[in-house]
């Protein structure tokens, strides 16, 4: 988006991510024109406004272009060919770095396995390395699982081929599922009374607004809304925001962590190969050096961009954290499998026990489906054993 101006890059980025859903949903080929016109009869019918319908035109037109010089079907090309077009799409849906390393994962599986042609490939050459998967490399139902979605995305996306039906695939056997581990207040008070000074900020408002490991890591200093005591959790798992009631109790240690990063950049800009921030791919580099972009916990130094000569910012990498909190809980009494996703485990548990709504809880915690969320009442259920008794002896 070199020739958009910068601030029209948020609603450009908006409405390319809004047509590929739809086209992805409607089975509409997004780089052929015609398919914005079932997009645009679809804003008109949901009542946008005209210059955001403009807006959306202008988007996609810049879209297209880029988006029709990855493979159409039958053309011939190399598996590398693939890999590159499938991170150039991925990143244009601005997924995650989680997601793009796991598709690019098992595409190289599935291109391992698969020594053919491209042009060869079908619908049952997925379930091929899909049975295989089952069959021969006894993954478990979670691995199958990401693989059939990172082969849909390939077909779907960048070899545009039919995925076909699937529901023949051998399937892996789902072991037992385990319920969550949760920590009481007072495992709670203990485990944070254990770990190390510098890390307490980090566990605190993981456990306060019940993130995961992944989204503290990645929050900017944008996405903290002090005026209206909210934390913003960007494009999540789900690739959907949420807004989330900040604990007042770190607010103020908080300010004073958004104060220290600001600092620490301004010193960096001292050094001339100093250039700011990692950012987004959907993000102009020109934003690099402003300070909403800035990591609300950083790490300690700065990385070595050897192919442009400069140094960025990168947040705090998450096998740090994840160390700190498995010494301090090495330091306590409690015996239970301490993890930092325990602490989200912990959070929806503790809001179900003062009596939030499942479906309120379900929003704070970016689930997709209610189902997900259900569990934590059967958590609680274990933790709180009741007898059973008649109503009427409750309410009379």
């Amino acid at each position: 988006m070199k020739n958009v101006e910068p601030e029209l890059h948020h609603d450009y980025v908006k409405w390319i991510r809004f047509y590929l859903d739809f086209c992805q949903k409607y089975r509409f080929v997004p780089y052929e024109k015609s398919s914005f016109s079932h997009f645009s009869q679809k804003l008109h019918d949901k009542n946008q406004r005209v210059q955001d319908i403009e807006t959306a035109y202008q988007a996609v037109e810049l879209l297209i272009p880029y988006y029709s010089t990855g493979i159409k079907e039958g053309e011939l090309t190399s598996k590398v060919e693939v890999i590159q077009q499938l991170i150039s799409v991925i990143r244009l849906k601005n997924y995650s770095p989680r997601t793009l390393e796991a598709y690019l994962k098992w595409t190289r599986k599935f291109f391992s396995f698969y020594t053919g042609d491209i042009s060869s490939i079908d619908e049952g050459t997925a379930r091929q390395f899909l049975n295989d998967l089952v069959l021969n490399k006894n993954v478990s139902p979670s691995a199958q699982n990401q693989a059939f979605n990172a082969l849909l995305f390939l077909y779907r996306h960048v070899l545009r081929r039919d995925f076909g039906d699937q529901s023949g695939t051998v399937r892996a056997k789902k072991p037992k599922k385990k319920m969550p581990v949760v920590l009481t207040v007072s495992e709670l008070q203990c485990l944070f009374n254990m770990i190390e000074e510098r890390f307490l900020l980090h566990f605190q408002l993981m456990y306060g607004c019940g993130l995961r490991l992944t989204e503290l890591m990645e929050l900017r200093l944008k996405h903290l809304d002090f005026g209206n005591n909210l934390l913003m959790i960007e494009f999540s798992k789900q690739q959907k925001s949420r807004y989330i009631p900040l604990p007042k109790k770190i607010v103020s240690n908080l300010q004073l962590q958004v104060e220290s990063v600001i600092q620490r950049h301004k010193k960096n800009r001292n050094n001339k190969k100093y250039k700011g921030v990692f950012l987004p791919p959907s993000i102009d580099d020109s934003q690099a050096m402003e300070e909403k972009w800035l990591w609300l916990f950083p790490a300690s130094g700065l990385v070595l961009v050897s192919q442009k000569n400069e140094e960025r910012q990168f947040h705090l990498h998450h096998t740090v954290v994840s160390r700190s909190l498995k010494a301090a809980a090495k330091k306590t009494e409690i015996q239970k499998n301490i993890s930092p996703h325990v602490l989200r485990h912990s959070y929806a548990t503790h809001l179900l026990q003062y009596g939030l709504d499942i479906k309120t809880i379900q929003e704070l915690l970016g689930h997709s489906t209610i189902e997900t969320t259900m569990v934590y009442l059967h958590v609680l259920k274990e933790m709180i054993p009741r007898p059973a008794i008649s109503p009427l002896d409750i309410r009379w």
